[in-house]
């Protein structure tokens, strides 16, 4: 029976045909009951050799990839590192200017009020007087014109209400001849 054995000359990838007696046959090899030719397994090896360079490829190219996103995580998380340490030295820096102006302030004493000017003497607190500038310069503009009888002449005026014509019907014939004899009698007596 014939076996199948790896050529004696090295060649890699190379079977030849083995028969019974111990010859090798160079350009035939049965593979399931179906003669294959050594140029059909040739191109068969050198498909072969493609797809294991192609899968090798791939191979590099998901490396490099996964390194690149690992790289790029590391930059991410540097970055991030950097802004929040940004932002930290922003608010330590709002902080002491603040306290820096609070020393600043000189310390002034309460002065006594007058009779006539604490009845002038607006109550307010500085918070209700920025809340009042803001609804005065931001609010206030925005709101114009709501509420007032302003129309737009283009705007169909649909509630509008019209005036309703009143149908008179006619006096029947007989009220006619009524009236008619009611004036007709003054001028005849």
């Amino acid at each position: 029976m014939s076996t199948l054995r790896r050529g004696e000359d090295g060649e890699e990838g190379r079977f030849y045909l083995c028969t019974r007696n111990g010859e090798f046959k160079k350009t035939r090899w049965t593979e399931g009951g179906v003669e294959r030719t050594r140029g059909e397994l040739d191109a068969a090896l050198r498909r072969y050799k493609q797809l294991a360079k192609a899968l090798r490829e791939c191979e590099a190219r998901r490396e490099e990839t996964r390194n690149a996103l690992v790289a790029r995580d590391a930059a991410l998380k540097a970055s991030e590192a950097r802004l929040e340490d940004m932002l930290q030295r922003t608010v330590d820096a709002l902080v002491l200017i603040h306290e820096r102006d609070e020393k600043r302030k000189p310390r002034q004493q309460p002065q006594p009020v007058k009779e006539s000017e604490a009845t002038n003497m607006n109550t307010t607190t500085p918070v209700e007087e920025k809340v009042e500038l803001i609804m005065k310069t931001i609010v206030g503009p925005l709101l114009d014109g709501v509420g007032t009888t302003k129309t737009n002449t283009n705007v169909r005026k649909t509630a509008a209400v019209k005036p309703v014509k009143v149908k008179r019907s006619r006096p029947s014939k007989a009220k006619q001849q009524q009236q008619q004899q009611q004036v007709a009698e003054p001028v005849a007596s």
